[in-house]
């Protein structure tokens, strides 16, 4: 299976509760620097999908598996294939699940909420 032929899934409220528990596992920094680059890409009509995802990435890095545990359940693609597939595979992933319109609002909204 090629990361071209990854199907993300709708989100659903479930991912709400996931997203909550991985934003809750975050130090205070990580948390800080994701709501930046969360509200910067909700107020961009159209942001750089492919430095936010890995901006993400590299803020997530201290969820590893909870995110990658997400990740599988997004695409249907079982963890350990996960891990065999090539490395942008989970890039592409998050840039899937970032494109979704939900998320800009979801994310805008948060971003909103946590610095007012």
């Amino acid at each position: 299976m090629g990361a071209e032929e990854i199907n993300v899934r709708e989100l659903k409220s479930k991912d709400l509760k996931m997203m909550l528990k991985l934003f809750s596992k975050l130090s205070l920094q990580s948390r800080v620097d994701l709501t930046i680059l969360l509200k910067g890409a909700s107020e961009n009509e159209n942001p750089d999908l492919a430095n936010l995802g890995a901006s993400v990435f590299q803020v997530l890095s201290e969820l590893t598996d909870d995110l990658y545990a997400w990740l599988s359940d997004m695409s249907s693609i079982n963890v350990d294939e996960l891990d065999e597939m090539p490395i942008a595979t989970p890039i592409d992933i998050v840039k899937q699940i970032l494109s979704k319109p939900e998320v800009k609002d979801f994310f805008g909204q948060a971003a909103q909420d946590n610095t007012s």
